[in-house]
């Protein structure tokens, strides 16, 4: 594994760990809300907001194996 693939995947790492950390802070707020319409709203925007960034990071490590 080349330097640049291992900085690379520990940045994308530690990116993930922070969104995780920043999606359970908000599911905690969430949680605390019980209007039961707005708890489903946003758990709808955040699972398709997670999905899209799954895709564009997939498709970004793609491209960056490609050039790599």
């Amino acid at each position: 594994m080349k330097w640049r693939e291992l900085t690379s995947s520990s940045i994308f790492f530690a990116y993930f760990l922070l969104l995780i950390g920043q999606f359970l802070y908000w599911l905690g707020r969430i949680f605390s809300i019980h209007n039961i319409k707005w708890f489903i709203l946003k758990v709808i925007i955040y699972a398709y907001l997670i999905l899209w960034l799954y895709n564009y990071i997939k498709t970004w490590l793609g491209t960056l194996k490609q050039f790599g």
